[in-house]
Protein backbone atom coordinates (compact mmCIF):
# COMPACT_ATOMS: atom_id res chain seq x y z
CA UNK A 1 0.00 0.00 0.00
CA UNK A 2 1.44 3.18 -0.98
CA UNK A 3 1.95 5.99 1.99
CA UNK A 4 -0.39 9.17 0.82
CA UNK A 5 1.67 11.99 -0.50
CA UNK A 6 3.18 12.81 -3.66
CA UNK A 7 7.13 11.44 -3.08
CA UNK A 8 6.69 8.81 -5.62
CA UNK A 9 5.65 11.64 -8.29
CA UNK A 10 9.08 12.49 -10.54
CA UNK A 11 8.90 16.45 -10.92
CA UNK A 12 6.40 17.35 -8.00
CA UNK A 13 8.55 18.92 -6.13
CA UNK A 14 10.17 21.02 -8.64
CA UNK A 15 6.74 22.07 -9.87
CA UNK A 16 5.84 22.99 -5.86
CA UNK A 17 9.08 24.81 -5.52
CA UNK A 18 8.64 27.00 -8.59
CA UNK A 19 4.74 27.70 -7.73
CA UNK A 20 6.21 28.38 -4.23
CA UNK A 21 8.50 30.88 -5.77
CA UNK A 22 6.20 32.81 -7.90
CA UNK A 23 4.16 33.48 -5.19
CA UNK A 24 6.65 34.75 -2.74
CA UNK A 25 7.50 37.64 -5.88
CA UNK A 26 3.84 38.66 -5.62
CA UNK A 27 2.05 41.37 -4.17
CA UNK A 28 -1.15 41.74 -2.00
CA UNK A 29 -3.02 44.08 -0.33
CA UNK A 30 -4.75 43.26 2.94
CA UNK A 31 -7.58 44.63 3.53
CA UNK A 32 -7.57 44.25 7.18
CA UNK A 33 -4.49 46.56 7.30
CA UNK A 34 -5.19 48.87 4.60
CA UNK A 35 -1.23 47.87 3.30
CA UNK A 36 0.03 46.23 0.59
CA UNK A 37 2.11 43.02 1.75
CA UNK A 38 3.75 40.02 0.78
CA UNK A 39 2.93 36.61 -0.24
CA UNK A 40 3.29 35.32 3.65
CA UNK A 41 1.44 38.20 4.70
CA UNK A 42 -2.72 37.93 6.52
CA UNK A 43 -5.18 35.22 5.64
CA UNK A 44 -5.89 35.27 2.18
CA UNK A 45 -9.87 36.13 3.03
CA UNK A 46 -8.31 39.83 3.96
CA UNK A 47 -6.36 40.37 0.84
CA UNK A 48 -6.54 41.43 -2.69
CA UNK A 49 -4.50 39.81 -4.98
CA UNK A 50 -1.89 38.74 -6.43
CA UNK A 51 -0.47 42.03 -7.84
CA UNK A 52 2.84 41.53 -9.88
CA UNK A 53 4.09 44.98 -8.33
CA UNK A 54 3.75 46.87 -5.31
CA UNK A 55 2.32 50.07 -7.24
CA UNK A 56 -0.22 47.47 -8.39
CA UNK A 57 -1.40 46.09 -4.64
CA UNK A 58 -1.37 49.94 -3.88
CA UNK A 59 -3.86 50.94 -5.99
CA UNK A 60 -6.31 47.54 -5.62
CA UNK A 61 -8.92 49.41 -3.91
CA UNK A 62 -9.19 52.09 -6.78
CA UNK A 63 -9.55 49.03 -9.46
CA UNK A 64 -12.10 47.21 -7.15
CA UNK A 65 -14.16 50.58 -7.41
CA UNK A 66 -13.17 51.19 -11.31
CA UNK A 67 -14.61 47.56 -12.23
CA UNK A 68 -17.49 47.95 -9.90
CA UNK A 69 -18.90 51.06 -11.38
CA UNK A 70 -18.34 49.23 -14.95
CA UNK A 71 -19.83 46.40 -13.72
CA UNK A 72 -23.34 48.79 -12.76
CA UNK A 73 -22.74 50.35 -15.97
CA UNK A 74 -22.73 47.12 -17.75
CA UNK A 75 -26.24 45.71 -18.76
CA UNK A 76 -25.21 42.11 -18.74
CA UNK A 77 -25.38 43.16 -15.00
CA UNK A 78 -27.46 45.39 -14.08
CA UNK A 79 -30.93 43.85 -13.44
CA UNK A 80 -32.80 47.14 -12.33
CA UNK A 81 -35.24 46.90 -15.64
CA UNK A 82 -36.38 43.54 -14.64
CA UNK A 83 -37.17 44.76 -11.03
CA UNK A 84 -38.93 47.48 -12.08
CA UNK A 85 -40.62 44.94 -14.55
CA UNK A 86 -41.63 42.74 -11.69
CA UNK A 87 -43.43 45.45 -9.79
CA UNK A 88 -45.72 46.20 -12.95
CA UNK A 89 -47.05 43.27 -12.78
Amino acid sequence: MLEQGHADVPGLDETEDAMSQQLEDTWWYCMKHHQVERYGGCRAADRLGPYDTREEAAHALERVVERNEAWDEDPRWNDDEDDEDAKDR
